[in-house]
């Protein structure tokens, strides 16, 4: 699952794979759609090149924030490192 995201302050519309048109409205952000929907499609990837819908992951597809490490001091305590 990904996010679309149309960046413009206009209406633009979008031919699904599956043959159905996905109307956006201005700055708005679907953020749950099968990614079969959009792969290999040729009008996503033009108005991507042009800035005009940004494809963005999901939650799920977001690599995990790094933890702190967590450091031995001379006195047996733990500290958080940067």
């Amino acid at each position: 699952m990904t996010g679309l995201k149309n960046s413009t302050n206009r209406l633009i519309s979008i031919r699904l794979n599956n043959g159905r048109t996905l109307h956006l409205p201005p700055r708005f952000l679907l953020s749950d759609i099968d990614d079969a929907l959009i792969v290999n499609n040729d009008q996503v990837k033009k108005l991507e090149a042009k800035h005009i819908l940004s494809i963005q992951p999901t939650k799920d597809e977001m690599p995990p924030a790094k933890q702190p490490i967590k450091r031995k001091t001379a006195f047996g305590k733990t500290s958080k490192g940067a």
